[in-house]
């Protein structure tokens, strides 16, 4: 293998490689949230241990509604449909309260569609880093309680216990939280009460059924069920005493039995039940193609395309015609005819130096592509570089045909300068 071929060989490896990271860098990410502490995955195998059907959903295919009887829907937007700025420095992606961008149409579509749970932020970045849960880790109460708002008018009200661990009696055990949020709304009808003391009209609760509005001037409203604590249903929180037990106790009770999915995809991929019409293609639709994974696909696609058609150029240079209109094809027949005239002459020695001159010249042809340059000097040249011995060899049998002979010595050499010619042909190729 040449130096030439060794270099392209760690260009494109480096490139591959390159690929593959940018991949699980996109991949990682999402696998990291879902897997941390402030994720669901340990109620998905709660769920699973107390006999309740339960499955994680990241998108990607459309779902039946009526094969689930509940969507936990977690939040990690406290501003959601508003565009959050990657962090730029590693203070700035520890205190990060924004991990994922949130629509709220979205959001609306998937709590009419299915009975939902949604569960509001309580943490930074940090505790999904770190795998701990401290008071400094909390993200701004002030903003958790603009969102609880958003969702439930003006009058709910937010509150932050600070006096570290506290019990939460319910129907269905008991469970002990870090630091819990609880919160007062009017209209909500609490599933979990607070120990807390009130924070506004009503009980303080942990878990209540409400009615949602979702958005500052929007008319649309629906029924779900807002958890304004997320330990108690995230992996940090299920390891507690007795909060594991509570939240199986809760999603059971609340989806009959059916399946639970625990919702983190980005989009809206609930089939609608109520008509049988084809859902009408938008443009949205063919962009899609083009987000996340897709995009690194294409660029995987588009990278080996240009790889392969440099290679292939600078390989073997423009593409030889088939046909008998281009030089090539031209001068095959000129060799022909020379070599018809110098047979019907009887002039052997002309016609073997003939012969060596095209064949060699085609090879030229074939190592450099119809270009300038693709001369029979040229080819010595790259030759005595790249392959010495395979040079030293054809240019003896080349000098050795051209020499001319009797008809016997003649096809000797023939062979041999063929076979040191496919031997070059395979070493260059």
């Amino acid at each position: 293998m040449s130096g030439r071929d060794s270099t392209n060989m760690l260009i494109g490896g480096a490139i591959v490689l390159a690929l593959v990271g940018i991949g699980m860098l996109i991949r990682s990410s999402e696998r990291d949230l879902i897997q941390s502490a402030t994720g669901f995955e340990g109620l998905r195998y709660q769920l699973l241990a107390s006999g309740v059907p339960a499955r994680t959903f990241r998108g990607g295919y459309p779902l039946d509604p009526s094969e689930i009887g509940l969507r936990v829907l977690p939040l990690y937007d406290l501003e959601p449909g508003t565009y959050r700025a990657p962090p730029q420095t590693r203070d700035a992606l520890l205190k990060q309260e924004d991990e994922r961008n949130t629509d709220w149409q979205i959001v609306a579509r998937k709590a009419e569609t299915i009975p939902t749970v949604i569960v509001l932020p309580k943490w930074q970045s940090s505790v999904r880093l770190s795998g701990t849960a401290h008071s400094d880790f909390l993200n701004t109460p002030l903003r958790a309680e603009l969102l609880l708002q958003r969702m439930l008018g003006k009058e709910a009200r937010l509150r932050t216990d600070q006096g570290g661990f506290v019990t939460i009696p319910s129907d269905y055990g008991t469970a002990e939280i870090y630091l819990p949020r609880s919160f007062t709304a009017p209209g909500c009808t609490p599933l979990i009460e607070a120990p807390a003391p009130r924070v506004g009209p009503g009980p303080a609760m942990i878990a209540g059924r409400c009615t949602v509005t979702l958005g500052d001037e929007s008319d649309w409203q629906a029924e779900a069920i807002v958890v304004s604590d997320p330990d108690l249903l995230n992996t940090h929180g299920l390891r507690l005493g007795g909060t594991a037990e509570v939240a199986a106790g809760l999603l059971k009770d609340l989806s009959g039995g059916q399946d639970i999915l625990i919702d983190y995809s980005e989009g809206f991929w609930t089939r609608s039940g109520d008509t049988a019409e084809a859902t009408p293609r938008t443009w949205s639709d063919f962009l899609a193609l083009f987000g996340r994974p897709f995009a690194v696909l294409w660029l995987g696609l588009v990278i080996a395309a240009v790889l392969s058609l440099w290679r292939a150029g600078v390989r073997f240079g423009p593409p030889i015609r088939p046909f008998r209109d281009g030089p090539g094809a031209a001068r095959s027949v000129s060799v022909e005819a020379q070599a018809r005239l110098l047979r019907l002459t009887g002039d052997t020695p002309a016609l073997l130096r003939a012969y060596a001159d095209a064949r060699l010249l085609r090879l030229a042809e074939r190592v450099f592509g119809l270009k300038a340059g693709a001369s029979e000097r040229a080819l010595w040249a790259f030759l005595e570089r790249q392959k010495p011995e395979a040079a030293r060899d054809l240019r003896a049998s080349a000098a050795a045909l051209r020499s001319g002979s009797g008809a016997g010595a003649a096809a000797e050499r023939i062979e041999r300068f063929e076979r040191d010619i496919e031997q070059v042909t395979h070493d260059v190729r």
